[in-house]
Order: structure tokens, then sequence, then C-alpha cells
């Protein structure tokens, strides 16, 4: 049975939501409690659900920003490769934390705003944030698209714990969400925390293999793919990347840290990621700004062999700064089976006039044809699937329609045409699968002067890579996978 990821370059596309008062978080029932409902209406949801969320169905990078006495937010993020930017998207505002702050951290100009520490848990499905002023606990639920105050705050005994940095391990068998690992402030330590509760219990301090300890003032945690854990932080015994080794283990732990890489200059990172589960790019956040161009925050990439590769945070188009700079975390979004594929289905070069749809089914693929400007509809389609784009029947490098191997005439026409097609062997193998998906479709503009209908005839393409010959035909590069 197939099953195919999405690239990442498929991104939220969300509008910044408004949040009312959360108001003390002890006035909210416990998450777990109101879970229940098929509706999805928890009684501490603390932001509406906004109508335009379009999940990915793969793997999200999210940063938070921090700036005082304003609303601060959490974001998605998306490295453009090809324009050497890193977009942002705005996935909603963190809540008012005035009722929970503490006096020391009152005045009367304003308050310290939400400080979100961030940890996305391990199958991709919540985003908790940790408020560094007041302890609140709450996190994001991607699929709903709202915050959801838990009520609870990461505490040991009475005593409400002011965190650093957050990270999420590994699932394991009964656990999908992997444990919730964070750094606190003061003492160097790290902690194990129910995230269903708040209940805190400390692991260990990090001595630094040099002598002394190493500070989580500011910075973040992470673990990749072999279970490595990293401490990145801005403070003693120095800016950089460090292994932390030695937590394995119910513990307590006796934790070293070595320095892995030093952050020299004036770069200041706050949050680190690791993408592809932990295998991929490490990214870090830097909030001093660049002089390429000047007063810009940015995305970097780090490279293990070269110079690290910075992205500027863009958001709506305009350069962004983050502040004092925010947190960061990767998840991993968890689905069922393989979510469908789709794609526009262009008309005449540039005319949009549906969509193409590919869904893994049991042993079989579908390809849907569904027209959705009403003024058009279809009366032929023609569909070949490949594992190259060379295999596609072709001339000179422009695909020939009449050879594919799947084909079907309407009259009259139609909007929706859907393809059964038997899985082959070897298919799960491969990288990609290669389809080419042709209608032909028209439009009607009325009768000639012998009350015969006039069409205008399109040739249209399932939206991709183009064909290498002379004419405009594209081709779909469907990533492939299985579901074991």
């Amino acid at each position: 049975m197939l099953k195919r990821n999405l690239l990442i370059t498929l991104m939220l596309v969300l509008g910044a939501m408004l949040l009312a008062s959360c108001g003390g978080g002890s006035s909210f029932t416990p998450v777990e409690e109101s879970l229940a409902a098929d509706t999805g209406q928890l009684d501490n949801v603390i932001a509406p659900r906004n109508p335009s969320v379009d999940l990915p169905a793969d793997e999200i990078v999210y940063m938070s920003d921090f700036n005082y006495d304003q609303a601060n937010h959490l974001y998605s993020i998306y490295l453009n490769e090809g324009t050497g930017e890193a977009e942002l998207t705005d996935l909603g505002t963190f809540p008012d934390n005035s009722a929970e702050l503490p006096a020391q951290y009152q005045n009367p100009v304003g308050h310290y705003t939400f400080n979100a520490q961030i940890g996305t848990t391990a199958d991709g499905t919540r985003v908790y944030c940790f408020d560094y002023w007041s302890g609140m606990m709450v996190y994001y639920d991607v699929e709903l698209g709202t915050f959801v105050d838990t009520g609870f705050k990461i505490h040991t005994g009475s005593t409400v714990l002011n965190v650093g940095e957050v990270t999420f391990g590994a699932p394991y068998d009964g656990n999908d969400w992997g444990d919730l690992y964070v750094a606190t402030t003061s003492g160097s330590n790290i902690l194990r925390v129910d995230p269903l509760t708040g209940d805190a219990e400390n692991m260990g301090t990090i001595a630094y293999d040099l002598g002394g300890f190493i500070s989580v003032s500011a910075g973040d945690l992470a673990f990749d793919d072999e279970g490595n854990f990293y401490l990145l932080t801005v403070g003693s015994p120095g800016k950089g990347i460090y292994l932390i080794e030695g937590w394995e283990g119910d513990g307590p732990w006796s934790l070293t840290g070595s320095l892995l890489r030093a952050i020299g200059g004036t770069a200041s990172y706050r949050g680190l990621a690791i993408t592809d589960g932990g295998a991929g790019d490490w990214l870090g956040d830097n909030d001093t700004g660049l002089a390429i161009p000047p007063n810009f925050d940015y995305i970097v990439k780090f490279e293990s062999g070269g110079a690290d590769v910075p992205y500027p945070m863009y958001l709506g188009g305009s350069p962004f700064n983050h502040g004092a700079g925010g947190d960061m975390s990767v998840g991993r979004l968890g689905q069922e089976g393989c979510p469908p594929y789709e794609t526009n289905l262009i008309a005449g070069q540039n005319i949009n006039v549906g969509t193409v749809t590919i869904e893994p089914g049991d042993g079989e693929l579908l390809v849907t044809y569904t027209i959705t400007d009403p003024e058009w509809c279809m009366t032929e389609t023609h569909l070949h699937v490949a594992t190259a784009w060379e295999d596609i029947p072709q001339k000179n490098g422009n695909p020939i329609p009449g050879q594919f191997d799947y084909a079907a005439d309407y009259d009259p026409c139609v909007t929706t045409d859907t393809y059964v097609i038997p899985a082959e062997e070897g298919w799960c193998a491969e990288d990609y699968l290669y389809i080419a998906a042709h209608a032909v479709v028209q439009k009607y503009l009325g009768d000639d002067e012998l009350g015969n209908p006039i069409y205008q005839v399109e040739t249209a393409w399932g939206e991709g890579p183009d064909f290498p010959g002379k004419n405009w035909a594209m081709h779909i590069q469907w990533e492939v996978c299985c579901n074991e």
C-alpha cells in the first residue's frame, strides 16, 4: 500500500488569531477531561479555530518571538532555498499572562508578556508552550489551530519553576509524544516533566567537562535521530552547542557537557531545531540582526564543513525582527495512512480550472481530476504513471497523450474523473513516481447564428515540472512511501 510524504514546501496558510484573556490557570478544567467530545469544543480553548487552517502532512519548524509589553506569537518557518529567505507564517498569539505574573514581574507601565519556551511532541500534534515569567503551561493544538491552557504549571512540589529550554525525546512503546525535558534557569538543572500535570522530576545538573557547570539561562535543547542530547546556550562557559552525556536510564543522572561547536562574534542564538526527525539540518535563530542586510533577524543553517548559511526572516513579505529572540522546535505531524496530494489542473498554460488529486489506496493508486471552475468541463482525460519521467510516452521531449496507459472520452462533458490504478511491484522502493495527467477541457461561449454551441477548447495538465520538449506540457513528481 502506497504512502507519500508531502514536501515541506507545502506550508501553512494561516491568519493571525486574536486571543481572549485566559485569566487564571486554575479557572480551566484539566485538559484531558475535555478532550472526549467529538466536536473538538474544548472547555479550555483560549483561541478560536482559524477557518483557513490547512494542515501540512509532514514536518513543521516552529519559532516563538519575545518582546516586552506587546503580544508575542507562534510562527511556522519555511526556508526558501530559491530566495535565501526564511518565510514566517503567524500561527497565533500567545495568551495574556498578566493574571498569573508574580509581583516582581508586574510594573505600572505594562508587564512581562508571554515569553514562550516551546517543544513539540514527537508525533507533531501539540506544541507545548511554557511562559518563563508566570510558569503558565499551554499547548498549541496543531490539528485544531488553537491554544489550550492546561491549567497547570511546571513545578516540583509547591514550587513553580522558571523554564529556560524545552524539548521532547523520541517516541517509544506506549508514548507517542516522547518524554518532555526542560532546563531551569537556575542551578543548571535538567528535569523530566509530565505534560499532563506539570509534575517535574529533577534529573541532574550539567557539569562542564573542563570544570564548573554549564549555564542554561538562555538557549535550547534538542535530540538527534540517534538519541544524542544537545544544549545550546549563550551563557557560561561560552556561547555554543554542547553534547550532553550521561542522561540515559531512569535517573537521577550524572550529566556532563562537552563543547561541540563554539558560536563566536555577536551572534546570540536562542533556538535550536534539528529537522527530519533529528537526522536533517541543524537550525538556529539569531536575535541581533545581520549586516546583510542590516536590522534583519535570521534563521541560520549550521554547516559542519563550511560557513553557516543565514536566511533573513520575512513575515508577509516584510523584514521581521523577533525582539529579544525566541525559542525553536520541530515536529512531525502524525498521520494515519497516507494523506492525499493535490495539485492544480492548468488549461491553456495559465487557466486554473481545477485539481488533480493523488491518493494511495489498498494496493492501488487513485488519481482524480476535479473541475472547480463552473464554466469548464472535461471531454477527455489521459493518464500515465511511470517510475521515471523518460518512461512517459513522448517524442522529442513532448508527451503523447494518445499513447498513455489510461484514457476516457465523455459526451456530455464531466467535472470529475477518477482512475484506480493497481500498484505495481517495486513502486514502494522508488523515491518518486512520475504522473502525466492530461485533459481536454471546454468552456461554453454561446451559440452561433444557427443555434450551434460555441466552445473554447483547451489542453490541460496536472501542474508540476515541465517536459523538456517545446510545448508547455507538465508532469507531476510525486514522492512515494509505503505503509508498513
